[in-house]
């Protein structure tokens, strides 16, 4: 059971075994009853062949909309390889008000909780949280733009797969240009829906 403030959700196999938990909770609470179609944000939708699909696509119009990007248009990928070619220079900050702690904030929201897909763009743009020049924001507004155009993405648990847990990870040689140093990365399911 997940419990935040007011909210909770059960998620289990046998009806009676949720019943015997709002039960308990009936004891010493109110507590009304819904089927979890939302939850902090993630939207819950229930297909016939028993998939359970989540997203956060309201969270992400909202996020869209904030930084002043429903205009924008979208692109394929949340980073262009070359708006990764930072500047060196850190002595010259970015004369821009762009709001570029809470949009990195609202992003990190949304990609840890279904969103893997921009997770490493965003960490890099994460790097720069206290000198963000205009490449940087360039950068963030790329993924901001990426996240526009894949509003609906999200995670599908498949009720047909069997719910292990496999990782893979790999790792390029000396590519970080400015740097020369290597980057890993991972991606971990849980049945056939990525979680990290």
């Amino acid at each position: 059971m997940a419990i935040y403030i007011d909210d909770g959700i059960i998620p289990a196999k046998d009806d009676n075994k949720i019943q015997a938990v709002i039960n308990f909770l009936r004891k010493e609470f109110a507590v009304k009853v819904f089927e979890a179609k939302f939850f902090l944000g993630f939207e819950i939708f229930y297909k016939t062949d028993g998939t359970i699909f989540i997203n956060q696509q309201c969270f992400a119009d909202k996020t869209v909309s904030k930084f002043g990007m429903m205009n924008a248009n979208t692109v394929s990928t949340p980073a262009d390889t070359f708006a990764f070619e930072m500047v060196k220079d850190n002595k010259t900050s970015s004369s821009s008000n762009f709001p570029y702690h809470a949009t990195v904030g609202s992003l990190m929201y949304l990609a840890v909780g279904t969103r893997p897909d921009i997770s490493y763009a965003l960490g890099v743009v994460s790097r720069y949280m206290e000198n963000p020049m205009e490449v940087h924001i360039k950068a963030l507004k790329c993924i901001i733009r990426y996240v526009k155009g894949t509003r609906n993405y999200g995670i599908a648990f498949n009720s047909n797969s069997l719910y292990t847990f496999e990782s893979y990870s790999d790792a390029d040689y000396a590519g970080d240009r400015n740097t020369r140093r290597s980057t890993s990365g991972y991606i971990c399911f849980l049945g056939d829906g990525p979680i990290s």
